[in-house]
């Protein structure tokens, strides 16, 4: 998914399916400049943690927004009435915070903020809101599928990305079967 759509994603266009998992509809996308739309598949283990995030920020109609912390304050706990006031205002203020949309530029430093808890360099230069489509596209590759099923499953215009995205998967693969099938030569036993 590119970092554009998952900041658009909001949770009406998410649709629980009986057997675990969900569908969402994508509106206008990059390569969908009418907005016809696309449907995605969501795993159960997505949507558990979806409905985790959901229980968390229940305020907002985007998915994924800022989180503040003000909107936990009660006003009615304040000691004064023009504490009261103030956090009155700061509640205010913390809705419509998670309200606006995030930019995708905000979906990178999400990401390094994650790796470093992740005890990984949050300062590397690879990691950016565009690392999950290259990891997906690389993930598939992996497990055996072709440029075209990963130029589907991304939405991309040619397969021209997807070769991209996973050429070093797919040199280090050419690579390893070259040399195995040269090694199988050597011993006699063709290797296919």
């Amino acid at each position: 998914m590119r970092a554009s759509e998952l900041v658009a994603m909001m949770w009406d266009r998410l649709d629980t399916l009986p057997g675990g998992g969900a569908t969402y509809r994508l509106g206008r996308t990059k390569t969908d400049r009418a907005g016809t739309g696309r449907t995605l598949y969501l795993r159960p283990e997505t949507l558990q943690a979806l409905d985790a995030w959901r229980l968390e920020t229940p305020e907002a109609g985007r998915i994924f927004h800022a989180v503040a912390d003000d909107l936990f304050l009660d006003p009615t706990t304040a000691i004064s009435a023009a504490e009261r006031q103030r956090w009155t205002l700061r509640v205010a203020r913390a809705q419509e915070q998670e309200r606006a949309a995030l930019s995708a530029r905000e979906v990178s430093a999400i990401f390094r903020r994650a790796a470093a808890r992740a005890g990984l360099d949050p300062h590397t230069q690879w990691l950016s809101s565009h690392s999950a489509r290259v990891g997906a596209a690389q993930d598939m590759v992996r497990s055996g599928a072709t440029t075209a099923q990963v130029q589907v499953a991304g939405r991309c215009d040619s397969e021209r990305m997807p070769i991209r995205y996973a050429e070093r998967v797919m040199a280090r693969d050419a690579g390893e079967n070259r040399f195995a099938r040269l090694a199988a030569m050597r011993r006699g036993t063709p290797k296919r």
